[in-house]
């Protein structure tokens, strides 16, 4: 009697370790599905934010060209009020600048491109370069003095960041200054940066340099009217194509440049690893041996 009942528990252990394994495979099959789409993403997720990115741009240029004649007046009262100030003017738009270094304050590209709007190229240069460079200091010396807790939670729930400061920390200079011109948000990686070991004065110095990025959008912003009129007034298939082909070069060159820092991390990141893991394999190792010699003794 035992032993039929010990063959009728095997065999319905196999019949319910079947059904489970039944379940898991019509779960994997129905994840599958998921799986390819998120593959594909991950594998064309930058040609996919750069096509984003350009249709974006070229929307936004379009939207504007049409309602050129409802916006540009309001615009044009508006610059002409902060010219009007002088020197007021100016401190009052720079302020403005100053505050999109501290998240979650946005608006450093809006802002930049209406400083070119304002007062033309290169003398809007002035007024951005210095409320960025501002706001990225205060923001950076704040929150190394009196949110390290902050800090530490964001690099703790982003991931990227973390692996950039890590990389920074290894590499230094080089690498800090191809990341300043990364398309990276500009407030929230003065927020981790503060979280590294890296010196104040080379924070400011990498800073100053990277902030020649706002020139081209300084041009756009002096610009915009010309760029508008291109597309309105007389438009052709040339001046189209040669509107888009801008955009797509400037936006494929920031897109490299995010490319490069990002597979410099990476590979920063994994060699250190790497290393790490055979420290510890190593120390396995010799406490393997030590414990094999004391059992042999």
């Amino acid at each position: 009697m035992s032993l039929n009942r010990n063959k009728s528990r095997g065999s319905l252990d196999s019949f319910e370790l079947g059904s489970d394994t039944a379940d898991i495979r019509a779960e994997h099959g129905a994840r599958a599905p998921k799986n390819i789409w998120r593959r594909l993403l991950q594998k064309w997720k930058l040609s996919l934010g750069m096509l984003a990115a350009i249709a974006l741009l070229i929307t936004s240029l379009a939207l504007f060209a049409h309602y050129k004649d409802s916006l540009l007046p309001k615009l044009e009262q508006l610059s002409q009020w902060i010219r009007d100030r002088g020197f007021l003017g100016g401190l009052v738009l720079t302020l403005l600048i100053t505050c999109t270094g501290f998240p979650p304050i946005f608006g450093l590209s809006t802002l930049t491109t209406f400083s070119g709007f304002v007062y033309g190229f290169p003398l809007g240069f002035v007024p951005a370069f210095l409320g960025a460079f501002i706001g990225g200091t205060c923001c950076f010396i704040m929150c190394r003095r009196y949110g390290r807790r902050y800090v530490r939670k964001v690099l703790t729930a982003h991931h990227v960041m973390a692996r950039i400061t890590q990389a920074i920390e290894k590499k230094g200079f080089k690498l800090f200054l191809l990341i300043r011109f990364a398309p990276y948000p500009y407030n929230v990686l003065n927020v981790t940066l503060a979280g590294t070991t890296i010196p104040t004065t080379q924070f400011l110095l990498v800073t100053g340099i990277s902030l020649i990025k706002l020139l081209p959008q300084i041009y756009i912003g002096s610009q915009l009217v010309s760029f508008a009129d291109s597309i309105t007034e007389h438009p052709s298939a040339l001046k189209i194509l040669g509107v888009i082909a801008a955009i797509t070069l400037g936006v494929g060159l920031l897109v490299y440049v995010y490319w490069l820092s990002k597979k410099l991390v990476d590979e920063v990141v994994d060699d250190e690893e790497e290393q790490d893991g055979l420290v510890h394999g190593d120390r396995d190792s010799i406490w393997a041996l030590e414990s094999r010699s004391s059992d042999e003794i």
